[in-house]
């Protein structure tokens, strides 16, 4: 039988994929053994049911080689396979990659001491990178890579005129504490989100986030010259100080003036990482300080579409970022909008995501609708995989069973969040704290809808003034429908 890794990379592979596979293999150039293309030619006809039947050893050895059947030859070819085929998804990447291949061909040039082609290349390569201003995290990288290879070249001519090394040594210092820098910060972004998600309490110490945060990096940036990197460094470190700190309405309407200057000059990776901070910053550090930024994030998020999703269709999302755009046109009732969202972009998902994350999308945005039938049964199709998915399709469970006047298992449903809550010691604080006001506020509209009585102001009020909680928005609506 083909190993599980082949088979796994070779249904990856879609029709044109497997034609350049079979082109590569009868390259002479990168293969020069007949068996290894017809064990291909197997393969395309089998595929894609590349099942273990097929791929028996006895099988395959009397379709591919003469007399006695031995076990071991089998074997050897189907490794040897692999690592071609490995090889062959390397060239394809490396082939639809200019910078790798450019960088791959400086390196061999100096190889070969063709140190003055070498560098001719290297100034071309750098003045057409240096002509506009790009905050590519990996332009960084390419230029530290071509700075190294400019002061080996020199080196190779025995030309080390001080100012001419001096000038390349300390340019490709200046691309390494600019990766470092830009690389760093964002990474430190991410981190500071998964630890309070994860309810990672370790108090180790990492050099990496004692040493960034004890860098000036304000000081920094006003010594860096005009046109150079210091609006790039400027917005990575916000984006971790912001994280991790406080924002007021006034720095965060600055923050955008100065992303929306730069905007232009993000390659698509970066963009998404600009969007899906923000957006977490709105989230954690505004909303709670004033409901108007649900719409602010809710117009930055348009502004975001325009400018990375109707340009880049062959883009991936991730389930998070997905679920906090939806999220947010739901509270500010943009419904149309939330439904061509998910009709527009859910092909973005990894495929073995994306059902789940589209009966979760429509499911909440059927509750939103009324249509709490339908809102049940896409919630129904969800298969839970993590705590935070279990609270949030829980909660919309208890919303549909209250619109639908169904108290008993609304009761239920309450309990069995409480008990889930009180139980559970895998709940990260950011989400605990969200769960105590919610399931008060739900007992009170429960007991009101069973008993057909009104809710006393005071516990309205002490829900407006309460912070964040899980469907603060319905629990709101609905106090104020059912109070004296």
């Amino acid at each position: 039988m083909l190993p599980q890794n082949t088979v796994e990379i070779l249904k990856s592979l879609n029709k044109s994929e497997l034609k350049k596979l079979g082109d590569f293999i009868r390259s002479p150039y990168f293969n020069s053994r007949e068996t290894l293309h017809l064990l291909f030619l197997e393969i395309d006809k089998q595929y894609p049911e590349l099942t273990d039947k097929k791929f028996e050893y006895k099988r395959i050895y009397k379709k591919i080689y003469p007399g006695e059947y031995k076990e071991s030859t089998v074997r050897n070819l189907y490794s040897d396979f692999g690592g071609l085929l490995k090889k062959f998804i390397a060239y394809e990447k490396f082939g639809s990659n200019e910078m790798h291949f450019n960088l791959e061909l400086v390196n061999g040039l100096w190889d070969k001491k063709c140190f003055e082609q070498s560098n001719k290349i290297i100034s071309s390569l750098k003045k057409e990178m240096e002509s506009t201003i790009s905050f590519e995290r990996g332009r960084f990288l390419n230029m530290l890579a071509l700075e190294m290879c400019y002061s080996n070249n020199l080196n190779g001519m025995n030309k080390r005129a001080p100012e001419e090394y001096n000038a390349a040594f300390n340019s490709l210092l200046d691309n390494l504490t600019y990766f470092f820098l830009w690389t760093g910060f964002d990474f430190q972004c991410l981190d500071s989100v998964l630890e309070k998600a994860h309810n990672i309490k370790d108090k180790k110490v990492f050099i990496n986030k004692e040493f960034l945060k004890n860098i000036d990096m304000e000081n920094f940036i006003k010594t860096l010259p005009q046109g150079s990197y210091s609006d790039a460094m400027k917005i990575i470190y916000l984006l971790y100080k912001y994280t991790g700190s406080d924002i007021s309405g006034e720095q965060y309407t600055e923050f955008i003036k100065l992303i929306k200057n730069n905007f232009d000059n993000f390659d698509t990776i970066t963009k998404f990482t600009v969007w899906n901070t923000l957006l977490t910053i709105i989230l954690l550090k505004l909303v709670p300080k004033d409901n108007k930024y649900y719409s602010e994030a809710f117009e930055l998020n348009k502004y975001f579409e325009n400018f990375i999703l109707v340009n880049n269709p062959d883009i991936h999302l991730a389930a998070p970022w997905y679920r906090n755009v939806i999220s947010i046109a739901l509270v500010v009732k943009e419904y149309d909008w939330a439904k061509k969202f998910i009709d527009n972009y859910s092909g973005h998902l990894r495929e073995e995501i994306r059902d789940k994350e589209i009966n979760y999308a429509m499911g909440r945005l059927s509750c939103q609708l009324k249509e709490h039938e339908k809102s049940l049964q896409y919630l129904n199709k969800i298969k839970f995989e993590q705590i935070t998915e279990r609270l949030n399709v829980n909660f919309y469970y208890l919303v549909n069973y209250i619109e639908l006047k169904s108290y008993q298992p609304a009761i239920s449903m309450l309990n069995s969040i409480r008990q889930f809550y009180s139980e559970s010691k895998e709940i990260s604080e950011m989400f605990a704290v969200l769960i105590e006001d919610s399931l008060k506020y739900f007992k009170e509209i429960i007991k009101a809808e069973e008993n057909n009585k009104k809710i006393d102001y005071a516990i309205l009020k002490e829900a407006e003034n309460a912070g964040r909680y899980y469907q603060k928005q319905y629990i709101l609506e609905k106090l104020k429908q059912l109070v004296n």
